[in-house]
């Protein structure tokens, strides 16, 4: 049985989960408190206990992705990294940010991180869902679920037009939102609308949650990382520090996704 560890975010979690798929699955460990240590060791990051990778990792996000994490068919055990060997160090990608000929994303730089061949397994990095979610929760006459986060704006120092055009159009009135509270407070307070708030315990509620949607709008956060994984149609508001051919969340193959 092969083993795998990763130190990243959640959201990174997730996404490394294109490459355990394509190497067959097995054991997957999680490295706790050790995000900012790996960044240090492998790009030289400086250590800063106001960076925003400071404290990420928990013992309470470990808690809360068990279950999704487990429920894919792929991860026989998830668990709590505790000198195990292991076969595939996912944080590797950290080292490959660069892609070459290929789309600048998180599928990509775990597998250039794994040697996959990513010619061969070009649908599967691009296209294909690489994440189940087998359970549905719906909201009766609210089939669009909504996540945003002050986290990710980098260059967004106006609100995107399209937010505003899809309140018009009565978003918050079909809608609930998912995240933390304070992130749903946020919101209501920058479009001046109330939207219901479901508060999801963990990831597997919350994918059951984005499944049972038929369109989920969002910002770049773990939410949209578990959309993305599970091939939701989503709209996406992407940062604009960078272009967008470098963001990790383009994905060039899905026609499902419509950025922002």
């Amino acid at each position: 049985m092969k083993t795998f560890s990763h130190s990243g975010t959640t959201g990174d979690t997730f996404s490394s989960c294109v490459a355990v798929k394509i190497l067959g699955g097995g054991d997957f460990y999680l490295r706790l408190h050790n995000l900012e240590n790996m960044l240090h060791s492998k790009l030289g990051w400086g250590l800063s206990p106001n960076s925003r990778h400071s404290g990420r990792m928990t013992e309470h996000d470990y808690e809360i992705m068990r279950e999704f994490m487990l429920h894919q068919p792929y991860i026989n055990s998830f668990n709590v990294w505790k000198g195990e060997h292991i076969d595939h160090e996912l944080e590797n990608a950290a080292l490959h940010l660069e892609t070459g000929r290929f789309p600048r994303n998180f599928p990509n730089q775990h597998a250039l991180a794994q040697s996959i061949d990513m010619d061969l397994h070009y649908r599967n990095l691009q296209v294909v869902p690489y994440m189940e979610c087998r359970e549905v929760r719906k909201f009766p006459g609210r089939p669009i679920v909504i996540n945003r986060t002050p986290h990710y704006q980098d260059g967004n120092q106006l609100i995107s037009p399209v937010w505003k055009d899809l309140i018009d159009r009565g978003l918050c009135e079909q809608a609930v939102f998912v995240g933390l509270e304070s992130e749903h407070a946020w919101f209501e307070e920058t479009f001046k609308c109330f939207v219901p708030h479901y508060r999801t315990p963990d990831f597997m509620e919350l994918a059951r949650v984005i499944q049972g949607s038929e369109l989920f709008v969002c910002s770049m956060s773990a939410p949209c990382a578990v959309a993305l994984a599970i091939g939701k149609t989503m709209w996406v508001e992407t940062r604009k520090n960078e272009p967008f051919d470098r963001l990790e969340i383009n994905y060039p193959g899905r026609m499902n996704i419509r950025y922002f």
